[in-house]
């Protein structure tokens, strides 16, 4: 029986996979080691290209899952400012983490997202995930130049 809802048909096909088990299977044998590859792929990357400029990534215990790596930047660097940088220079989408800030949460600790950009793994091939971590090595590098040299103070639980 149709709603009227123009996503029935989606409704309908997304049921009956479900029904069937089609759609768990497909979520265990396809999508979990593609994007398991996915995210070794892009962490090797952040360790040979990012992570001798002073980047880091938040370590979480005992937590797998999702479709994007949270990346510190050097001090000194703004996700703003690396994510019009990485676009204009190297024609590279990354998400700056102040788009993610909650407003009023920046006051709490652990909120502030000013440093931060959310790289994602689950959209891109996998194939071009390496290079989009080289080119934005390359965006960070020139901008930490033109700060000059600064201490990377690097902030417990990060790699």
């Amino acid at each position: 029986m149709s709603g009227g809802a123009p996503s029935q048909i989606a409704a309908v096909m997304v049921a009956s996979m479900l029904e069937n088990g089609e759609l768990q299977a497909f979520i265990l044998k396809q999508l979990q080691p593609a994007l398991s590859r996915r995210y070794h792929t892009l962490r090797t990357a952040i360790n040979t290209y990012l992570l001798p400029l002073g980047c880091r990534i938040k370590l979480h215990d005992n937590t797998a899952g999702g479709y994007f790596i949270w990346l510190c930047l050097p001090n000194g660097l703004s996700g703003d400012s690396v994510m019009a940088r990485a676009s204009e220079e190297e024609e590279l989408v990354v998400a700056a983490g102040s788009m993610f800030e909650v407003p009023g949460d920046s006051e709490e600790i652990g909120t502030h997202f000013e440093s931060y950009l959310r790289i994602c793994f689950a959209w891109e091939d996998e194939t071009q995930l390496a290079c989009g971590i080289e080119r934005l090595s390359r965006v960070i590098t020139s901008l930490r130049a033109s700060f000059g040299p600064r201490s990377l103070l690097i902030p417990e639980g990060y790699s």
